[in-house]
């Protein structure tokens, strides 16, 4: 399942046959149209979205497409969403991304809603993350743009740990985006929605010591001009670029980038504004646009 912008709506794609199928939409489903929706995670026979344009979390029955109102200002109890975006879900609560600089737990049954950590209540670290990820049972990883910062959050206490920042710490850590782990390292790029360089950054997770692992003056081949979305792919890293219209290969060792999939490696249509992206056995599905596309990583064909 994916949430789509451009058609405020659940999209669901079938992985065998590339098929895609609207679960919930405009014309599909009762309830409260989409404006904007975000973050999504599976709650059993339903979805659960996160909606900025309506500072809500909304309920998306999989089986109708109808959708309900979880968590807002007249539906649940507690500190308001405003601007919700990264969701991870737990065994009866929903824990979100407020890019006003809050973490909150919401109820996945009552819609109530509790602070775990907010930039202007408690004495912790400052943030503004769009995105969250597990780092194990107890705890996450946030990366934040203001401050341009990678923290750990315990996900019982709210206690925040800043894991690195712009100094100390080696390389300057400027707009970071969604991590991805390697090992005790969070391989992270920055510059994301913003007139920054890009570079791929190695975060150590126990020291805060960042490097560079590849940008225009780290490693050979094309520079990142638009970088989307990052999965590993054994000792390398594939990024989609929404600029270049390419799937990137990222040497982690050496740092030399070489396009894996573009409109001049491959057959099949051209990718036109690749954003995320999951290995799949050989291949890398791909979001692009108003389509999934399956790229093969030894040819490149989509």
């Amino acid at each position: 399942l994916v949430t789509s912008i451009d058609l405020d709506a659940v999209v669901a794609v079938d992985l065998a046959n590339g098929n895609r199928s609207i679960v919930s939409g405009p014309s599909i489903g009762t309830g409260p149209d989409f404006i904007s929706p975000q973050g999504i995670v599976i709650d059993g026979a339903r979805a659960l979205v996160a909606e900025p344009g309506l500072s809500s979390i909304i309920a998306v029955d999989l089986a109708t497409g109808n959708r309900t109102v979880l968590s807002d200002a007249s539906n649940g109890t507690g500190a308001a969403l405003q601007s919700p975006s990264g969701l991870l879900i737990e065994s009866t609560r929903l824990i979100v991304t407020d890019l006003v600089g809050t973490l909150l737990a919401v109820d996945i049954f009552s819609g109530d809603r509790t602070v775990l950590a907010s930039s202007s209540i408690d004495a912790g670290a400052p943030f503004r993350s769009r995105a969250i990820a597990r780092l194990d049972n107890q705890n996450a990883l946030l990366t934040s743009g203001t401050p341009n910062a990678v923290l750990e959050v315990n996900l019982t206490t709210g206690a925040r740990t800043l894991i690195s920042t712009n100094s100390p710490g080696g390389s300057p850590l400027l707009f970071p985006g969604l991590p991805v782990f390697n090992g005790n390292h969070a391989l992270v790029m920055e510059g994301v929605g913003s007139s920054v360089p890009r570079s791929l950054v190695s975060v150590d997770l126990t020291s805060g010591q960042r490097s560079i692992v590849s940008s225009s003056l780290m490693g050979t081949g094309p520079s990142f001009l638009l970088p989307r979305a990052m999965a590993l792919d054994g000792g390398r890293l594939l990024v989609t670029d929404g600029s270049l219209g390419a799937v990137m290969a990222v040497n982690l060792a050496t740092g030399d980038r070489t396009i894996v999939s573009d409109s001049a490696i491959g057959t099949g249509l051209a990718l036109v504004s690749p954003g995320g992206i999951a290995i799949d056995g050989g291949r890398a599905l791909v979001l692009d646009a108003e389509r999934i596309v399956a790229v093969d990583l030894l040819t490149g064909n989509r």
